[in-house]
């Protein structure tokens, strides 16, 4: 579901109007999160870490309105909630880029999501998901193998890119010895601003130490 938003009306239209002249309206920031007890919950409960982590990140996606909102047609429209595209890691070393839809409760996403994250791991690798045009989606891709402070991707079109872009890294024991891990962002301008990625961290700040 989705409904349309009143340019003319919306206290954000200078803003869209600003930074849509931009020749590259896209911006990122990366911060820890606190990962511990995200961690030992998942281990206790025998669920994948992965998993886990990507149902955080989209629960923390849905609940900041803006990460939500897409042009389309020069025409800005709010996305009551939008789904996962992210690559998995297939058998033979590429990725296959699945949708895997949100579901606000742990459970029900999980029901749903790990068996198309398993098939896509034992699958012939793809680089498209054949419903991956779909503007309610955003981005998300899990780095497990490097500590990262920033992350920069790729893109095909800047003024075209509204998925938020979302990274989570490796794990690592912080000054504290408490595990945490590294959280980018991308977003683009003409609809996002610092204040909304804030919100972003403070939701998933909350999730991720209060399972």
């Amino acid at each position: 579901m989705k409904s349309k938003i009143d340019i003319a009306t919306w206290a954000r239209r200078s803003h869209f109007a600003y930074f849509s002249g931009y020749d590259c309206p896209m911006f990122s920031m990366a911060f820890q999160i606190e990962a511990e007890r995200l961690y030992h919950y998942a281990k206790d409960h025998g669920i994948s870490f992965f998993a886990i982590c990507l149902h955080a990140m989209m629960k923390a996606t849905n609940s900041v309105p803006q990460l939500c909102q897409r042009v389309e047609n020069n025409e800005v429209w709010q996305y009551e909630k939008t789904d996962a595209l992210t690559p998995i890691l297939a058998a033979n070393g590429e990725f296959t880029h699945v949708v895997l839809p949100y579901h606000p409760q742990l459970e029900t996403f999980l029901d749903s999501a790990l068996p198309i994250i398993e098939t896509a791991k034992s699958a012939p690798a793809q680089a498209k998901a054949s419903n991956e045009h779909r503007q309610d989606l955003a981005v998300y891709s899990c780095i497990p193998w490097i500590p990262f402070t920033q992350v920069a991707s790729a893109y095909s079109n800047f003024h075209q890119q509204f998925y938020p872009l979302i990274h989570w890294g490796k794990i690592q024991q912080d000054n504290s010895s408490r595990l945490s891990m590294p959280v980018s962002i991308q977003a683009n301008h003409v609809l996002v601003d610092g204040v909304h990625i804030g919100k972003f961290y403070e939701a998933l700040n909350q999730y991720c130490t209060s399972l």
